[in-house]
């Protein structure tokens, strides 16, 4: 993907990576509402800024079952009261991604495998 700001929803396709050109924020897709990422595959997400403004940046459903790496990925969600990642099966990676302020992990089942750098994070893993 070119530097820019996109308002598109990603599509993401099995062994389909996903590259943003250009260090840090220089990609950024932004949402104003409805998820950004409509549905997880297996592949490498890498180099973007991901927000959306009242809905999880990213939720893996129970019936996924691949493995998604986010890999140098800005991940903002600005609401407290809404979760930036659900994982509910599957696999998740975040590899030196920015947990941006906003609300938290909700885990209900997969795994999720993590060096995350960021501030403000919890995880909310609601099958205790």
């Amino acid at each position: 993907m070119a530097p820019g700001t996109y308002s598109e929803q990603i599509t993401l396709k099995d062994y389909v990576d996903l590259l943003g050109l250009g260090p840090g924020r220089a990609v950024r897709f932004k949402r104003s509402s409805g998820a950004l990422i409509a549905a997880p595959a297996t592949c490498t997400v890498s180099n973007l800024w991901l927000e959306t403004g009242g809905a999880p940046v990213l939720s893996l459903g129970a019936a996924f079952g691949g493995i998604l790496e986010l890999d140098g990925v800005i991940i903002d969600q600005p609401r407290w009261t809404c979760s930036r990642i659900q994982v509910a099966g599957g696999t998740l990676r975040l590899s030196c991604c920015l947990l941006a302020a906003g609300g938290g992990l909700e885990l209900s089942g997969g795994a999720l495998h993590s060096d995350v750098m960021g501030y403000h994070d919890y995880v909310w893993d609601s099958s205790i």
